[in-house]
């Protein structure tokens, strides 16, 4: 599932704001050949803001007659809300992109998929295009005379080569969003026949309690009769679920062969789909490697060394040089090695007092273990005393 770029792979319920932000084919074409779970509230919440005559949504109408007519859910959700044994309706197809929707009463315990979900799909689903400064500076590279170049130009090469490490980083994305998408295309095709698939029949039907033969002089026990009794009102009680659910079933396996009816002509509309979308993914690829070819060729062109070509180490070099500290890019590059060292002495000095601190808590459990006087009421504020005197004197020192 495209899901699985958000960590949501098989949280497919919809959060409201996707209802808000966009319309029913866009979001049904993220969930092809594949479900959307619906919670009752959120439903009944659209169907409240399609009543206000101030709402001024566009989306919400589109939502509420594509669920109640396209979808034929209306009785079913009427049946969900008044019945307090039905826990979900569904499915209900929608055989444009072979999408099944289910509705759920209950609220869903994990995040669904928001509308910046959504658009972030829309997005990696885009064709990746060149940055226009980036193109500029690219195009004047085999241009320019080597020469030693001045602050002003060392920034603006510093500034163009983070915009494409941060160009490089998307467009990776996106080609990964596209491999995704033909590896779910190439699944349909390679099994069309399959894809339409079937509700879900409900549990088994309830067994009709059996009475326990135990007379006493023809006579059945009272006991065995208590529990006779009680078994045949949990058997009332689970028909009359059985049969609640079923009828939904019924009404499902109705919308299952209204859509099988039509699935032959969808179907082939829909294989058609999948390969046009394989043919544009790929081109979509092959362009996105194309202008990460080109960003790469930039950041070649700033004479840095490998370890060096990403955002923190660049960002860092840039601060250099803005603020005077290094003129060149080999002294942004010295710079940026004593600083490391630098951190990695402090984050030893802060390991070796952290060590300190807890052998001095150690000895102190200790003698307080061993001697006759009473252990110190708390022994963090000795702890903390010995550790502020241990720095003053390392001030002294220095």
């Amino acid at each position: 599932m495209l899901l699985s770029f958000f960590g949501k792979e098989g949280n497919n319920n919809l959060d409201i704001s996707v209802f808000m932000e966009y319309p029913p084919d866009i979001v049904s074409e993220f969930f092809q050949q594949s479900f959307v779970n619906i919670s009752l509230s959120v439903y009944q919440e659209l169907k409240d803001q399609f009543a206000d005559p101030d709402n001024l949504n566009e989306n919400i109408p589109k939502w509420v007659l594509f669920i109640d007519k396209l979808l034929d859910m209306e009785d079913s959700l009427y049946s969900l809300e008044e019945n307090r044994n039905l826990d979900f309706v569904g499915p209900a197809y929608y055989i444009k992109t072979n999408t099944r929707f289910f509705f759920y009463k209950t609220c869903f315990e994990h995040e669904g998929i928001t509308a910046q979900d959504i658009a972030e799909m829309v997005e990696l689903n885009s064709t990746p295009a060149i940055n226009d400064l980036i193109a500029k500076h690219y195009a004047t590279l085999k241009c320019k005379p080597a020469s030693r170049k001045s602050r002003e130009e060392l920034l603006n090469d510093l500034q163009i080569s983070i915009s494409a490490l941060e160009e490089i980083e998307h467009i990776s994305r996106q080609i990964m969003f596209q491999r995704r998408l033909i590896e779910i295309r190439e699944s349909f095709l390679n099994a069309p026949y399959a894809a339409l698939i079937e509700p879900d029949k409900p549990d088994d039907k309830p067994e009709k309690p059996v009475p326990k033969h135990s007379f006493l002089g023809g006579i059945l026990n009272p006991r065995s009769r208590t529990a006779f009794e009680a078994a045949c009102q949990q058997y009332n009680h689970d028909l009359k679920v059985y049969y609640i659910r079923y009828r939904e079933y019924e009404k499902a396996c109705d919308r299952y062969k209204n859509a099988l009816r039509d699935w032959e002509s969808e179907k082939n509309y829909l294989i058609n789909r999948s390969i046009e979308d394989i043919k544009k993914a790929k081109l979509k690829i092959k362009k996105g490697n194309r202008i990460i070819k080109i960003y790469n060729e930039v950041l070649s062109s700033l004479d840095i060394h490998p370890q060096y070509q990403s955002i923190v180490p660049l960002a860092r070099f840039y601060y250099f040089l803005e603020t005077g500290r290094a003129l060149s890019i080999q002294e942004c590059m010295n710079l940026y090695e004593q600083e490391l060292k630098l951190e990695e002495l402090k984050e030893s000095q802060e390991r070796l007092e952290r060590n300190i601190m807890a052998t001095v808590y150690y000895l102190h459990s200790e003698a307080a273990a061993t001697t006759e006087y009473p252990p110190y009421d708390n022994p963090e504020e000795l702890i903390e005393m010995i550790y502020k005197r241990w720095q003053a004197e390392k001030r002294v020192e220095i």
